[in-house]
């Protein structure tokens, strides 16, 4: 089954050795156009958001027990 990673426009995630080696590992990159928060927001609303909740469903973590990064 394909891996798919979508990044942003960060320039350390644009360097031809990340895509190298994503490529060997079977995942393909996709990055966003750097001004694409339209895209993003859908992104976090409908893939991100409900991705997070079920895996903080299936690892027994609540918002109340999730660590802060800072």
């Amino acid at each position: 089954m394909p891996v798919v990673l979508l990044i942003d426009s960060v320039s350390s995630h644009l360097e031809m050795k990340v895509f190298e080696y994503a490529s060997l590992k079977g995942i393909e990159l996709y990055r966003l156009h750097p001004n694409a928060t339209r895209i993003k927001q859908r992104l976090d609303v409908g893939v991100f958001g409900p991705l997070k909740k079920g895996g903080m469903k299936c690892c027994g973590v609540t918002a109340d027990t999730m660590p802060v990064m800072l």
